[in-house]
């Protein structure tokens, strides 16, 4: 996938270049939604609460309208809106396999840029 896959511009934004703020933001967004993202497959591998599959991807969404994954977002909205229909539950789990692939590429860069603003002891 292309360099672009993460973009920082909006946290960087947020933080006005505070490595601190980055840091922390960035830590809570790996503590949230690796689990999240693991709560979402296991709701859209049973295919039995649409509903809620639609609300943990609502969830989602937040985290990653702060830390930009290129089509993260708009595949989350996707199946946000089809569990909320309870309907296509074969698009929502493509859709799902698309998401965890792009965030099993994005999670190194998300890493590397924790590592590159920790703070110093």
């Amino acid at each position: 996938m292309s360099k672009n896959l993460v973009d920082f511009s909006f946290l960087e934004e947020l933080s006005d270049g505070d490595p601190k703020y980055k840091y922390d933001v960035l830590s809570i967004f790996m503590d949230t939604v690796p689990p999240g993202l693991n709560n979402l497959k296991n709701l859209v591998g049973e295919g039995k609460d649409l509903q809620e599959a639609s609300k943990q991807a609502h969830a989602l969404k937040s985290s990653v309208s702060i830390v930009k994954i290129t089509d993260m977002y708009e595949r989350l909205l996707e199946i946000e809106t089809l569990g909320r229909e309870e309907k296509g539950l074969d698009r929502i789990r493509e859709v799902f396999e698309l998401i965890l692939e792009t965030f099993n590429e994005a999670e190194p860069i998300i890493n590397a840029e924790i590592e590159k603003n920790r703070p110093s002891e």
